[in-house]
């Protein structure tokens, strides 16, 4: 026991500090990643618990297992925290549902050019037809008239 208690980073203020320390790296990153975006394929914690077992993108962030201290209403520990948490997540979610949309809107906006692209191929392709039976007609037009012409004289 006396081992213990002169290692500082046993003591029961330092675990606090720690994962305090913990808690808002995680929240700020998290911030920072619904403000400027999610990097590619990285995952977050949607929820409380998995906040406290989430070790961040390169496995770094602490963990603990006390529930109250990123709850964000009465009796938890860091509330402020808590709630910066789950505006992060939320931030983070409609983040998601807007490139989302945009995706959506990308692709109905693809697939109408790509119909229209169809559609104005299919008239092209209608009004060469239509110029090459009239450059025909011509022809036999200008032979007709130029038989007759010959027949006159």
């Amino acid at each position: 026991m006396a081992d213990k208690e002169r290692d500082p980073s046993k003591s029961p203020r330092r675990r606090r500090e720690a994962t305090f320390e913990a808690l808002k790296m995680k929240v700020l990153l998290l911030e920072d990643w619904a403000k400027n975006g999610l990097p590619y394929q990285a995952t977050y914690p949607r929820d409380q618990k998995a906040l406290r077992e989430w070790t961040g993108p390169n496995g770094t962030f602490a963990t603990w297992k006390d529930p109250t201290i990123e709850r964000s209403g009465e009796g938890g520990k860091y509330p402020d925290w808590g709630k910066r948490f789950l505006k992060a997540v939320d931030d983070l979610g409609k983040r998601g549902s807007e490139r989302d949309a945009e995706l959506r809107q990308a692709e109905a906006d693809r697939d109408r050019y790509a119909a229209e692209n169809r559609a104005l191929r299919i008239q092209n392709a209608d009004l060469i037809g239509q110029v090459d039976a009239l450059e025909r007609a011509n022809r036999f037009l200008k032979g007709l008239a130029s038989a007759r012409e010959a027949s006159r004289s």
